[in-house]
């Protein structure tokens, strides 16, 4: 017999799959703002010139970009989340740190992933696609050397002694 105050066994178990659902979302979160900041301590190492990490390079534009886009994503998140607090829900105090870390996470390498998804490059990375395009195109060949157009036919001088042959 079911009654209203006790839940029943299918109910426990949508929950606890809803549960670990949220608890791997978090553990999914929780990553994506721990690379965010390992990626900002890489960024400002590059403010000021390129940095090399194997076959890629971190140019100063980008790093100062991403912390652009950081810093106006945890502005940006904080005005959210003062109008929410104001007006839909009421958000605890203790939730705001993680509020700001994850719009500095989201708005830094979420562009950035959007950026490179859409194939939009920096200048320094368009001027090095350039000039490896450049130099894998094959050189053009020699031009053939050019041949005389025909000359046109003209009566010879009457006057002309040189060119007799019978003298």
């Amino acid at each position: 017999m079911n009654n209203n105050k006790q839940f029943s066994d299918e109910t426990q178990g949508v929950a606890i799959a809803f549960t670990f659902v949220a608890l791997a979302a978090l553990a999914m979160v929780g990553l994506y703002a721990i690379f965010a900041f390992i990626m900002g301590i890489v960024c400002l190492f590059a403010l000021f010139k390129p940095l090399r990490l194997g076959k890629y390079t971190i140019y100063p534009s980008e790093a100062r970009e991403y912390w652009m886009r950081g810093i106006a994503g945890t502005v940006m998140t904080l005005f959210a989340a003062v109008f929410v607090n104001n007006s839909i829900y009421r958000i605890e105090a203790d939730w705001v740190p993680y509020i700001l870390v994850m719009g500095f996470a989201l708005s830094s390498l979420g562009v950035q992933q959007l950026r490179q998804s859409l194939g939009i490059l920096c200048p320094e990375e368009k001027a090095e696609l350039a000039a490896k395009a450049e130099a894998s195109m094959p050189k053009p060949a020699p031009a053939a050397p050019k041949a005389e157009a025909p000359r046109s036919y003209a009566f010879a001088d009457w006057d002309d002694d040189d060119t007799d042959p019978y003298k």
